[in-house]
């Protein structure tokens, strides 16, 4: 398992240096990549969404949601009226879905809800 730790921060630090090219053309130097990719691993940052946890603890402490709770759950709701309700991450992976609608994402956000979403 350190082994697959290792190589994940490997990987991760590769893709971050090699990204400092994209990033120059958004206005980044070499330097200021650096000092992102540093500041990353000092404040644990950097494998906070490969860990174990697939970061579920990261995200639990750091999202917070910027729409009402009654939004939410009237777009709950709704995709459970029209049957979109985990339309792309059944056994499928939404492959009849998106067969069946010409692979048009749904309009919202409401098809990628899970059925573990629905139970809360």
């Amino acid at each position: 398992m350190k082994k697959l730790n290792a190589a994940f921060a490997v990987l991760a630090a590769a893709a971050a240096l090699s990204s400092a090219g994209m990033a120059s053309a958004q206005g980044l130097t070499r330097a200021e990549v650096q000092a992102q990719l540093a500041q990353a691993q000092a404040n644990g940052t950097l494998g906070a969404l490969d860990g174990e946890d697939s970061g579920s603890a990261y995200l639990a402490e750091n999202f917070r949601s910027t729409e009402p709770r009654a939004e939410v759950k009237a777009e709950l709701a709704q995709a459970k009226a029209d049957g979109t309700l985990g339309a792309l991450d059944g056994e499928d992976s939404g492959s009849v879905y998106l067969a069946e609608h010409h692979g048009e994402l749904p309009s919202d956000n409401s098809a990628v809800a899970t059925a573990s979403t629905a139970s809360r």
